[in-house]
This record gives C-alpha cells, structure tokens and sequence, in this order.
C-alpha cells in the first residue's frame, strides 16, 4: 500500500539475508513490485513520476485538452507510446492505477475526477497523455516522469524472419553496424525512446558493451508494428555481487568483435590486390585508448 506523509514503510526479507529494507518514505517507494523480468518486458515499460507536483494526465496531445487527473509524486506507470505535439514538447501515452486514497485526486475544475476510466477494488484506471519534461515556456525545466532502468541484463530472441539490425546510436538514422538474423539471442541491458520520427517515436534497446542499438518493433504504424523479439529470461552470465565485471566482459567482447571484423575486412582488401595493410599488429589500437 502507499504510504503518507510522516511513514516510514519496512519490509521483512527472508533472502538473500534476513533483514528489514526500507519500502517508502512519505509515500515515495524505494522498492518496485513483481519481479526483475517484469521491467524488461517488451510490452510492458514502467517509468516513474520525479517531478514533486505530480504528471498531470490529460486527454489528448495538446496542453489544452482536458485534464483527467493528476498522478502523484513517486507513482509507477506504463508507457505505451511517445510522440511530439505541435508546441514541440514530448508528450507520452500512459497507463496508471491510482488507489483511491491517493492526495491527488481532483481535475481542473477543483472537483473529483470522473471514474469514466474504471474503479477496481478502490482503484482507479486513468489512461491518457502527460509531458515527459516540463514546459520551458513556464519557466521550470526538469522531468516529470524517467523511465525505470533495467534491473538485471535479459536475453532477447530475434523473432522476426528478416532479422534485426543493428544501429551505433538510438536514433534510426544512425550508422547500420550490424545484423541479427532470425533466433539470434542478444545480451540487453537497457532501452529508450528515439526523438524520430516525432509523430511516431520508436522504442529502443541498447545492446551489452555499448554494442549498438535495435528496435522493439517494426518502424510502421499499428497493427503492422509488430515485435522484433521475444524476452527468453535474465542473462545467466549476469552476477548480481559483480555487475560491474559482467558489463566490462561485455564491452571487451564487442571490442574484440569489431577488431576481427576490421582485420577481415582489411584482409579482404589486401587479397584483391591493395597495399594499402602494411602492419596489422596495431589493429584496433584506437578501440582500446
């Protein structure tokens, strides 16, 4: 349950140590309920609100639509889609449950919200559009809402017969450096969204050791988006008291796959009769400095 102003919340852990570890401080949860895998569900991206007056949820894109309710400081939520409205500034499709005790409860007008979204065992289901960050234009700057990170490293299947490439950044036009044909299994540590196309932004996942970029999803509007992977479970390789060393066995990993295709390629060249390959003892030296 939330907790309030004044409370401190505890809870009793039996594994991996037995103890008490702090649930919330006046009503903002340090612990996230469900498991690990939950958070690197494909179909399911939990963010949280940061900004201390809450997400105001409205209606539609615009600042103008209506406002539904305000989900409070510290509260998770879905995201389901990112896009631009015509102000410029990123507005998100979400999905909260609010319990109905919750301090923040009351639309624009000052009176209760209406409960057109549903009511499930004094919970409230509110759906609609809030801003990722705060409008320059009022003067504050800042998030209002952050996306939860990864909690451990997961394994993605390639699920899509063509494949999935593979980009150096975020962003779709980024460099293509790589390919991932069909049941290829990647090491995911972390995703976002993609600042284009602005009406239709893409959600992204960022490979282990920095080794690049691929979508979620198809680059086409819905039904025809459909999933590039498959979530198959935590990366065995993954040592919770060590992640720190899982990251840089990462890292070395994809600097040593670039080096060998930098000498395959240079091979390649040298076979067809260029001189330019002189010394390949020092391939690669720029990846390690």
């Amino acid at each position: 349950p939330r907790g309030k102003k004044g409370i401190v919340q505890l809870l009793k852990i039996e594994s991996p140590n037995v103890g008490y570890v702090v649930l919330s401080v006046d009503g903002y949860a340090f612990l996230g309920p469900g498991l690990p895998l939950t958070y690197a569900d494909p179909e399911v991206w939990v963010w949280r609100v940061t900004c201390p007056d809450g997400a105001y949820v409205r209606e539609g894109l615009e600042l103008t639509s209506h406002h539904i309710e305000t989900v409070p400081f510290g509260s998770f939520l879905r995201v389901s889609r990112k896009t631009v409205n015509s102000m410029g500034l990123s507005r998100l499709r979400v999905h909260a449950l609010l319990e109905e005790d919750d301090d923040v409860t009351t639309n624009a007008s000052g009176s209760s919200a209406s409960n057109k979204y549903g009511n499930t065992n004094n919970r409230r289901v509110v759906e609609g559009w809030i801003s990722e960050a705060l409008n320059p234009l009022s003067g504050q700057r800042g998030p209002i809402v952050q996306p939860l990170p990864f909690p451990v490293p997961v394994v993605y299947r390639v699920a899509l017969p063509a494949g999935a490439i593979v980009r150096s950044d975020v962003e779709l036009s980024s460099t293509q450096i790589g390919h991932a044909p069909m049941g290829s299994e990647l090491s995911i540590v972390g995703r976002a969204f993609s600042e284009h196309p602005m009406d239709q932004c893409i959600e992204r996942l960022q490979l282990a050791g920095h080794g690049g970029w691929v979508s979620v999803r198809l680059n086409r509007p819905p039904p025809l988006d459909e999933l590039v992977f498959e979530l198959l479970g935590i990366d065995g390789n993954f040592d919770p008291s060590s992640p720190g060393l899982y990251h840089l066995d990462a890292y070395q990993k994809v600097v040593q796959e670039h080096n060998n295709q930098e000498v395959e390629e240079l091979l390649h060249l040298h076979e067809e009769g260029n001189d330019v390959v002189h010394d390949l003892s020092d391939i690669g030296g720029n990846y390690a400095r």
